[in-house]
């Protein structure tokens, strides 16, 4: 029985381990440009050197794919600090329509 535990236990480590694999934080950017393309979700870029960790094809832009969950708050966040040049962090994993794909968001206080 312990052997069975123990092999879980390593295979669901492993699984952890390479489902982020490819996730990357990106901090400390401010808000340059921001357009909503009502069939392909919002897409904006920073005033900071672009980040694509992953090599998207299209790596002009950041992209949030049309109906994630928190699209619509997502996009409030970002047009608020763009608004107030607020900093923000996001974390990309993948690409989504060959841009950096954002899967999570925060606006810095």
């Amino acid at each position: 029985m312990q052997k069975i535990v123990r092999a879980l236990v390593i295979v669901g480590v492993c699984v952890v381990s390479f489902s982020s694999a490819h996730a990357y934080t990106v901090g400390n950017k401010t808000i340059k440009s921001l357009h909503v393309n009502s069939s392909g979700g919002i897409y904006f870029t920073t005033n900071e050197a672009m980040v694509n960790p992953d090599s998207c094809l299209n790596g002009g832009f950041y992209h949030v794919a049309r109906a994630t969950d928190y699209e619509k708050e997502i996009f409030a966040m970002l047009l608020a600090a763009k608004t107030t040049n607020t900093t923000v962090t996001f974390w990309l994993d993948g690409c989504q329509s060959n841009y950096p794909k954002v899967t999570w968001f925060r606006s810095e206080p």
